[in-house]
């Protein structure tokens, strides 16, 4: 019996190594099936590209996406790496339920799959650029049979190249910072080495994500601006994922950070933006997340950019904290598309129904030359608007921008349409303004907020709520021309409320005025903040709080003041109003055009101190259909204000002693506790006017009266008035009936006629 030579004997062959391309791609055609996703076929290399939403690196194949290229390699080269020695095998697209298959191949050899990023998302949506975030892997080693290994990049802050053991977070594939060819063996980004088995290998899948960033191009997959044109597409609102796969680009003592240059633009309207207009909802998140597992926050640049102890307003509360953040945008070199058009905004929110939240980024301005770039904002928003833990006009350490900006956060809004806005724990600095918000017409006060934020240097004003009905608290303003300005025109009726801020150091450093809180509008509440350190060159500057003329009805009560150059409070912003009242009952109006209604400072008649530190004060006031409310400060320290031309100096209240309510008829008497007032210390008060009686606006407040030093009652008895009556104690009342009686029988002397028309 004779046997066959073995010459005879014919193996299967990789279809690569004997075919030419135009019959592989015949052949191709025929090996290609779709089969159900995890459904293992003998002889196949089959899985699925999904969606990974969150961009979490989620395992779940539930959302998959049709019509994504996948492709087979050979490892022609034998060394476990996809790169040019290695042969393509054939591509195919994905099924609708996102699932693929290769059929045909040998088993014992290895091959490469690799995905292209999808253009579409679970839903079929178009127009988009997703990102890598899972891959599946195993344990078994390569070139074991069933094996199934990524190559990836993992470590945080640093990442480096490496083949996953198990499935999970691939962020970025194998090089997070290059642009994706996946028809070239070295380009290709999204890349699984497979063994095969005779059983085949299923469940070779791919997970990417519309909303994650990994690198820091200014353009293209993983970046921030591809996140924000999918947003732009995608259906719903969008949450941004920063999950960096590539080293931090700066560090300093204070961390290291990841910057992102920006130079492409758009031209829209009036401006340039840098970024895609946002007019869909969107959060854009800086909060950096590991590459390992998707989920870690990493802090790399830990602390914060200010103490967080810094205390603001008159009570107890702080500043807060303001992390510094792992994310930066900064726009470089940056170019004129259209040099008909001026000013660049970085981020630019333009639909009044969308939402857009800001979190933990840092907008800085590199340096450019060009002089047609004219202002520039960072972020100007007509969006509903949250901002949160955001540093603008310096880096995370608190270095500030190369170049300065016209205003780092401008809210737009006409209408403030929907909800409520929220602008709080923000750093400001390097530009003209910190945060600028725009009038509109908000009906709700409260939920228009902006708190716990910090300023300093800004050249113009630090916060300029030119709008109405929003609330401004626990701020602080330093070192800028005006630290708060509140409204545009003294017709706006503005209802804002200012409370517990602290502003100090306002300058001009130029002839033009500066103060630190300054009130342009009508009916808003300045209260319980802390205003200290103002100076100026000019006779407007220097103020603590100053309101323009013909703004009315502006209520500035229980704030403490100190050290400013000028007036604590200046109606006019023109230094001391003249119209103070006197003890012969008699009100000289003053030659001003009328800030709150140019209300009359009071004149403090008598006060009075005894040893158990009570306070008994006495005075009087313009005598109008009105009542008023009498707050009586404190007046420690050089602050001891401005000396007007008729002698009398200004007091600036340091601290808060108590209120006097219900005064009217034109004299006022009160007892306070005057135990935290320093030997040599004055005492001054301001009038309030809290019901019209035709006269004025409720809210109209005065400036501060002259001052005066209590009197050291001795401690002893005196008889009652005249003599009669029970024996008590010298009071600022009994002074103060004393100086009236003797006031008015002076002046009915002065007015008395003389000599032979007397005897008649």
């Amino acid at each position: 019996m004779s046997s066959r030579p073995a010459t005879r004997r014919r193996l299967p062959a990789a279809p690569v190594r004997i075919l030419s391309g135009i019959a592989l791609a015949a052949v191709t055609a025929v090996m290609l099936t779709s089969a159900p996703a995890g459904a293992a076929t003998p002889g196949a290399i089959s899985g699925t590209v999904f969606e990974d939403v969150a961009g979490t690196a989620s395992a779940s194949t539930a959302n998959g996406i049709a019509g994504v290229s996948v492709s087979l390699w050979s490892d022609s080269d034998g060394d476990g790496v996809l790169g040019a020695g290695d042969t393509l095998v054939t591509t195919t697209t994905t099924a609708a339920n996102g699932s693929y298959t290769f059929t045909g191949t040998t088993t014992g050899a290895q091959y490469f799959v690799t995905s292209a990023a999808p253009t579409r998302n679970a839903a079929g949506t178009t127009g988009m650029v997703g990102e890598q975030t899972y891959a599946s892997s195993n344990a078994t080693a390569l070139g074991a049979p069933g094996a199934v290994r990524a190559s990836c990049v993992r470590g945080t802050p640093t990442p480096v190249a490496t083949t996953l053991a198990a499935s999970g977070p691939c962020y970025g594939g194998r090089a997070p910072a290059s642009a994706d060819v996946p028809t070239s063996a070295t380009g290709a980004r999204t890349v699984t080495a497979v063994t095969q088995s005779s059983a085949g290998v299923d469940n070779v899948n791919f997970g990417f994500s519309f909303n994650v960033v990994t690198n820091t191009n200014d353009t293209g997959q993983g970046s921030v601006r591809q996140m924000m044109a999918n947003s732009e597409v995608y259906p719903g609102g969008n949450t941004m994922r920063f999950v960096p796969a590539v080293a931090p680009t700066d560090s300093s003592g204070a961390g290291s950070w990841w910057t992102v240059h920006l130079v492409d633009s758009t031209s829209n309207g009036s401006t340039q933006v840098t970024l895609p207009i946002v007019t869909q909802d969107l959060v854009l998140d800086g909060t950096a997340h590991s590459n390992v597992d998707g989920s870690t926050v990493v802090d790399t640049a830990p602390g914060t950019v200010v103490d967080p102890n810094t205390s603001v307003g008159t009570g107890s509360d702080t500043v807060g904290s303001i992390p510094r953040p792992e994310l930066v945008l900064s726009l470089e070199n940056a170019r004129l598309v259209n040099t008909a058009v001026g000013g660049w905004v970085t981020i630019s929110c333009r639909s009044a129904s969308a939402d857009l939240t800001l979190n933990g980024i840092s907008f800085v301005k590199g340096a450019n030359g060009d002089p047609n770039l004219g202002s520039y904002s960072q972020v100007e928003s007509s969006c509903r608007l949250t901002a949160t833990n955001n540093v603008f006009g310096a880096t995370p350490d608190g270095a500030p921008s190369t170049d300065t900006v016209n205003t780092n956060l401008l809210v737009n809004s006409g209408t403030y349409s929907h909800g409520a806005y929220a602008i709080d724990h923000n750093y400001f600095t390097r530009g003209s303004y910190g945060l600028v918000v725009r009038p509109g017409s908000p009906t709700v006060a409260g939920t228009y907020q902006a708190d716990h934020n910090y300023a300093t240097g800004l050249t113009q004003a630090a916060y300029s709520i030119e709008g109405d009905h929003w609330t401004l608290s626990e701020n602080y303003a330093t070192d800028s021309r005006f630290g708060i300005l509140v409204g545009t025109t003294a017709a706006q009726v503005g209802a804002n409320l200012v409370t517990n801020n602290t502003v100090t150091d306002s300058t001009n450093g130029a002839s033009v005025s500066s103060g630190n809180i300054r009130i342009r509008s009508s009916a808003n509440t300045v209260s319980e903040n802390v205003s200290t350190g103002a100076t100026g060159t000019t006779p407007a500057s220097g103020f603590g709080v100053g309101v323009d003329a013909s703004a009315t009805g502006n209520e500035i009560t229980r704030n403490e003041f100190g050290g400013n150059a000028a007036n604590a409070i200046d109606l006019d912003r023109d230094g001391v109003s003249l119209n103070s009242p006197d003890t012969a009952g008699s009100c000289t109006a003053a030659a001003t055009s009328g800030a709150n209604n140019n209300i009359a400072r009071a004149l403090i008649v008598a006060v009075t101190i005894d040893g158990s530190g009570t306070l008994d004060i006495g005075g009087v006031l313009c005598d109008d259909a009105s009542t008023y409310r009498v707050e009586v400060y404190g007046v420690g320290g050089p602050s001891t204000g401005d000396i007007g031309t008729d002698g009398l100096r200004a007091g600036e209240g340091t601290s808060y002693l108590g209120a006097i309510s219900g005064v009217t008829g034109g004299t006022f008497t009160g007892t306070f506790s005057g135990t935290g007032l320093a030997p040599g210390d004055l005492v001054s008060v301001i009038v309030i006017r809290t019901a019209t009686g035709g006269v004025g606006a409720v809210g109209d407040t005065s400036e501060f009266s002259p001052t005066l030093v209590p009197l050291e009652v001795p401690a002893f008895p005196i008889a009652g008035h005249l003599g009669h009556g029970p024996m008590g104690w010298l009071t600022a009342a009994m002074l103060l009936a004393l100086v009236l009686t003797l006031s008015h029988a002076r002046a009915r002397r002065a007015s008395a006629p003389v000599g032979p028309a007397a005897a008649r």
